[in-house]
């Protein structure tokens, strides 16, 4: 809901201003121009414009308060170092899987990995750790649109064209850590390779990572 106002809070508010604007002008036109006979009926009609305008205005006030709060926490929030939104996704690279090369990338780098990874240590896996390497923007598809709503769904395999519509506004600096949620990648044929994606949070020291194990305590042990 933040993101929604914060995309769409001032439209809306300008659009409920209008409203109430030509509500209040058309209510002053049936009063000024409303004829002897029937006054009292032009007077009731001004009078729901009137109304209507005062409830366009509320709701044009309400609605910037709504955008300028929305816009001032995501901001704040992207100053601390997090996402506004649960997770999102970035771009990993493309990786020539026979070669076990990268033909681009790749933009971050594995950081000492989940124990309980599997496969080509070049391709994050869920559960690890990535470091950015390179300025790179965090995209979640139709995010301008719908929010978060798409978080989930990776922008390679749910769309065919990354848009500027599926940017969420953040751009993570080098040295930001992040946690590996999930990891999709697609097939372009052996000249382009596969182009991967990794699901990702803002990594949070005090948690215990995917795939790790805890160790027991003394009391559980003699269990």
């Amino acid at each position: 809901m933040w993101n929604w106002f914060e995309h769409y809070g001032m439209t809306l508010g300008f659009f409920a201003l209008g409203l109430g604007i030509a509500s209040a002008v058309y209510g002053t036109y049936l009063m000024k121009n409303s004829p002897k006979r029937g006054k009292s009926t032009s007077r009731d009609r001004a009078n729901v414009f009137f109304r209507g305008a005062a409830l366009m205005t509320l709701i044009a006030v309400l609605s910037f308060i709504e955008a300028a709060v929305a816009i001032q926490r995501n901001h704040a929030l992207k100053e601390a170092g997090f996402f506004p939104f649960g997770s999102g996704w970035v771009f990993y690279g493309y990786y020539d899987q026979p070669r076990k090369t990268f033909l681009s990338g790749p933009f971050e780098k594995i950081l000492p990995r989940n124990e309980a990874a599997e496969g080509d240590k070049n391709i994050p896996e869920k559960g690890d750790l990535l470091e950015v390497l390179k300025p790179s923007k965090v995209y979640i598809p139709y995010f301008q649109l719908t929010g978060s709503a798409h978080e989930n769904d990776a922008p390679i395999l749910y769309k065919f064209i990354i848009e500027k519509s599926d940017e969420t506004g953040v751009v993570l600096q080098p040295k930001t850590r992040l946690s590996v949620k999930d990891v999709v990648w697609k097939n372009f044929g052996p000249m382009n390779g596969i182009s991967i994606w990794a699901r990702v949070e803002i990594f949070n020291p005090n948690a215990q990572r995917e795939g790790t194990v805890i160790p027991q305590t003394p009391a559980e042990k003699k269990q």
